[in-house]
């Protein structure tokens, strides 16, 4: 994937999610668990199954980009989404 491209994803990434994390209407990304679990369940809304995959298409292309806080927000974004996803499958297991 070429630079410009990483950068077109992570700006679409970026929009997407902005919502969630927007405080107050500043650019200050929201780390609260609520907001984390928050985007995992969009996340899983909008991928399904594919949703980890999804996740660790971002997880690289930050780390490519250098953009150590928001990466470190999808690890947390991701950890999530393992729990959801576990969750889920425990309970059709019942």
């Amino acid at each position: 994937m070429t630079k410009v491209n990483v950068q077109c994803r992570i700006l679409s990434i970026s929009s997407l999610y902005s919502k969630i994390f927007l405080q107050n209407s500043t650019t200050k990304l929201m780390t609260d668990d609520n907001n984390i679990t928050k985007a995992a369940h969009h996340m899983i809304e909008r991928y399904g199954d594919k949703a980890l995959k999804e996740a660790d298409l971002r997880i690289t292309e930050l780390r490519e980009q250098e953009q150590i806080e928001t990466f470190e927000l999808w690890i947390k974004i991701r950890e999530t989404l393992k729990f959801q996803i576990s969750q889920s499958d425990n309970e059709t297991r019942h």
